[in-house]
């Protein structure tokens, strides 16, 4: 049972972040990462077809590497300034610069445009990245002595060295080495926010971004 209960949280947590290639492809054209682009365009192909809408990951198979970014560390490469710490409805917590990129995320979601209803495979997602951060946010809850404070702290902590690095590349600079992700599968790791998630930004987490 709990090997089944894995595969289907690993298969649904890869449909997650083949839908979320848009808004990642973008945000590496954006900064001139043409290298990182190319193998995010690769895997999206493969993984759709071959991999049957993105549950099956043949593209790692096959050598393709993961290299996860979003809007706000375009931004971020742009010296758009981040502005105050922000704890939002839906998006959680957040800053204004990663917002807007959250919303223009959201509109590039391509289930928007296959006449797919949106908000139950959103909610799927959310609930689906939530179990499987269940851990980390049973073990932060416990440990912390505000757990606002916490959140606000550990999402500059995760998020700074990932827009930092955006900013420092020369354009057009590969970094030839896929991000370090955690259980979410992305850069802004720990997962703490609910099932409350974005249906368009498909993370289910809080963006622990600075």
């Amino acid at each position: 049972h709990d090997a089944l209960h894995a595969q289907l949280e690993r298969r649904l947590a890869n449909a997650q972040r083949n839908l979320g290639f848009p808004p990642r492809f973008v945000a590496h054209v954006g900064q001139a990462n043409f290298v990182e682009a190319g193998s995010e365009l690769g895997r999206f192909l493969l993984n759709s077809t071959l991999g049957v809408a993105g549950l099956f990951d043949p593209a790692t198979e096959a050598g393709l590497g993961k290299y996860d970014a979003d809007l706000g560390m375009m931004f971020a490469r742009w010296h758009v300034p981040p502005g105050p710490y922000l704890v939002l409805p839906v998006l959680g917590p957040s800053n204004p610069r990663d917002a807007v990129g959250d919303l223009l995320g959201m509109a590039m979601n391509p289930l928007l445009y296959t006449g797919t209803t949106v908000a139950p495979v959103g909610v799927l997602f959310a609930i689906n990245t939530r179990a499987q951060a269940d851990d980390q946010i049973r073990n932060a809850r416990a440990s912390a002595l505000d757990y606002y404070v916490f959140v606000r702290d550990a999402r500059g902590a995760t998020r700074a060295p990932h827009t930092q690095a955006a900013r420092a590349r020369p354009s057009g600079a590969s970094s030839r080495r896929p991000y370090t992700r955690g259980a979410t599968g992305n850069p802004r790791a720990p997962t703490t926010r609910g099932a409350t998630a974005c249906p368009g930004s498909f993370r289910g987490r809080p963006s622990q971004r600075l």
